[in-house]
């Protein structure tokens, strides 16, 4: 990671192209838009530059991995002949590639993917601050999603959602931006 230069202007997102490792997002000290996800990040990950990491198979490869942007991504879709999702949006490839590279993950975006449900080890990374998980198929907000000591931004826009839980609200109340449709 290399830090951000002294003349970057502050709330701004700044791309760095790079032939071998794709599109680095430069967030400053005091307020930056991460657009690949669409979710505003106030005082996150200040000063450092991360490379968002946009495939299963490059998260495998990805051991210190801090961003993974898996919207309306192929790779949740089950080809497990076993498995009983197979051609649905499943997480089973997910779960594995987080147990193994997932621990310095910052940000996880997984929205537009259909997913129902997601699996344990999401809430089980101890960084994660910012959670996408817009456009899919979520019925309910995770009671686990309270294990997320870090979280700073949960996104569930999209999503068949009735309400947030009592348990959640109360644990995450002041702590967490939780970004949902309005109840109707």
């Amino acid at each position: 990671a290399r830090p951000v230069p002294a003349d970057t202007p502050r709330g701004k997102a700044i791309y760095f192209l790079n032939a071998w490792h794709g599109i680095y997002v430069c967030l400053s000290s005091e307020k930056c838009v991460e657009t690949t996800t669409g979710v505003a990040i106030e005082g996150l990950m200040a000063n450092r530059l991360y490379q968002v990491v946009r495939s299963l198979l490059e998260a495998n490869r990805s051991p210190a991995m801090k961003a993974l942007d898996l919207r309306n991504s192929p790779d949740l879709q089950c080809v497990n002949m076993m498995c009983e999702k197979v051609g649905e949006a499943c997480v089973c490839r997910l779960s594995r590639v987080l147990e193994k590279n997932g621990q310095e993950l910052r940000s996880l975006c997984l929205a537009d993917n259909k997913l129902s449900q997601l699996p344990a080890i999401v809430f089980e990374l101890p960084h994660l601050q910012v959670l996408d998980l817009s456009g899919n198929a979520l019925e309910e907000i995770p009671e686990a999603v309270v294990n997320l000591k870090s979280l700073k931004v949960l996104d569930v826009t999209g999503n068949p959602i009735k309400g947030v839980p009592k348990a959640v609200a109360k644990q995450l109340y002041g702590l967490v931006e939780i970004r949902r449709d309005d109840a109707k």
